[in-house]
């Protein structure tokens, strides 16, 4: 039996097929297994469009999640959100060197309503923390190597998480489930 389908049905099933393996519905070897276990010369032509798989995040140029019009407050938030950065950078996940009090830290931040407000206010706005912390490590020079680096990004925002949950637990709560840097690809 030969399917005869227009070019847009050919493009919405392959649509759909593109949104079902996007959203992890249906795997791709069952797809290919199918095509190749039916006369697939009956059902797919030559020229039909191929399903191509999602870029990889290396594939992918992004800069930044979005971020809204920041009000004043937000504004500060971020300010003292690179502040709160340039503290926890120096010696961050290296054994063997002296580390700054990062609780003592997040203690005063916690007590200065204002200040620990804005931050969170400004995580809220972006989104969370993850988010919060990947935007402002694409333009601070302290990140180094670890600009675009997701893994060593999300474990920044665990160990600030962790440390905010004994001192400032409305921050600790602004941490992402699941991890947003793990779908780029698919917010773009």
């Amino acid at each position: 039996m030969k399917l005869e389908l227009t070019e847009k049905e050919t493009l919405a099933l392959f649509d759909l097929v593109k949104f079902a393996i996007d959203k992890n519905l249906v795997d791709r070897n069952v797809i290919q297994t199918a095509l190749a276990s039916s006369s697939s010369q009956d059902v797919v032509e030559k020229d039909t469009p191929s399903v191509q798989p999602p870029p990889q995040p290396s594939q992918v140029e992004f800069v930044s999640f979005p971020e809204p019009t920041l009000s004043n407050h937000q504004s500060k938030g971020r300010k003292h959100m690179k502040e709160l950065l340039r503290f926890w950078l120096p010696n961050f996940r290296e054994e063997n060197k002296e580390q700054q009090d990062r609780g003592a830290y997040m203690n005063d931040l916690g007590i200065d309503g204002v200040k620990a407000g804005s931050v969170i206010s400004y995580c809220m706005a972006v989104g969370g923390l993850t988010k919060a912390i990947w935007n402002l490590a694409q333009e601070m020079d302290e990140f180094g190597d670890h600009k675009r680096d997701q893994e060593w990004i999300r474990y920044l925002a665990g160990h600030i998480t962790q440390v905010a949950s004994c001192h400032l637990g409305h921050l600790a709560d602004e941490m992402e489930y699941p991890n947003p840097l793990l779908f780029l690809t698919r917010e773009l």
